[in-house]
């Protein structure tokens, strides 16, 4: 397990769970861009500009460059191929990428890395964030370009074993707007052959500024410590079936939502229980509100 996933991890089980906030229709403040044909760099040159927030003001870039260059090491000098794929921010310094930094005391070499999150990670003010211009999210070299070449992996964390790729990963973004309202968001992509090739599939931001998100949901969340009282009713799942438990007679509804945030299913309660039967939907991930009076549970189960 890389460090960063560690400290992520670590985050979640000091925060219990994780809640979701719906609206009263499932309306989420969450702006989600679909990249409609999905964009592939590949070629010395190419790019592609983030608009996160679709203001005609590019906030990040993703490039690819290569190039041959020399290498020195304690005893000779190597020349070496170089495929690269990078990240930066662009419009303003105060755009940066969730990531890490590493320094080679040795030979001053310096480079800034993206994590290359999964879906759920946490994208948040307490995050390290970097505005450096050239950011790198995979690279490798061929060594001893012009005798007997050996490929080598270069610094970034989005690679496979076996120089292969990863798919449906995610850049953590941080970015303002014109009125430096800082937001935080996410890009999902996938690398081909690692440092190869990038394609970047869609990417969003939580239009409430200051306000985390989890890498690749659509919906808005509030930590429990921010909700009210809801000890009062309980919401579990397991294999195809929803169980609610209430502590009082007290008329209930009951929504449920796919991950995406359309309503899949409504009902009214009046008993201390309710078992609901999903084996007509998908196995996947829902999101269950109740609201009971004052309170208001949104918690996400698993149907298998």
């Amino acid at each position: 397990m890389k460090h960063h996933v560690s400290q992520i991890l670590n985050r979640y089980s000091r925060m219990a769970c994780i809640f979701l906030l719906l609206h009263k229709e499932a309306s989420s403040t969450v702006v989600v861009t679909d990249v409609d044909p999905d964009t592939v760099i590949n070629l010395d040159g190419e790019f592609y500009l983030l608009d996160m927030d679709n203001n005609l003001i590019n906030d990040f870039i993703i490039f690819k460059d290569s190039g041959v260059y020399y290498y020195e090491d304690y005893s000779s000098t190597s020349v070496r191929f170089r495929e690269f794929i990078g990240a930066g921010p662009q419009a303003t310094i105060q755009n940066k990428l969730l990531g890490g930094h590493y320094y080679n005391s040795w030979n001053g070499a310096e480079y800034y890395q993206p994590y290359d999150l999964s879906a759920g990670e946490l994208i948040s003010p307490e995050g390290q964030f970097y505005n450096a211009a050239v950011q790198v999210i995979c690279a490798g070299h061929f060594i001893n370009f012009y005798s007997a070449p050996a490929f080598d992996f270069g610094p970034g964390y989005w690679k496979d074993f076996d120089f292969e790729g990863v798919d449906d990963r995610y850049l953590g973004v941080s970015f303002v707007d014109e009125d430096e309202n800082r937001y935080y968001g996410w890009v999902r992509c996938s690398t081909a052959d690692s440092m190869k090739a990038i394609t970047i599939h869609e990417y969003a931001f939580e239009n409430e500024p200051n306000k985390p998100i989890l890498a690749g949901d659509t919906i808005s969340y509030v930590d429990i410590n921010t909700l009210p009282n809801t000890e009062a009713i309980s919401i579990y799942g397991f294999e195809n079936q929803i169980y609610i438990q209430l502590m009082n007679n007290q008329d209930a509804t009951v929504n449920i939502y796919d991950i995406k945030g359309n309503k899949i299913f409504f009902e009214q309660i009046n008993r201390n229980s309710e078992i609901i039967n999903m084996e007509n939907f998908a196995a996947g991930i829902y999101v269950v509100s109740v609201k009971q009076g004052e309170n208001v549970v949104t918690k996400k189960v698993i149907v298998e």
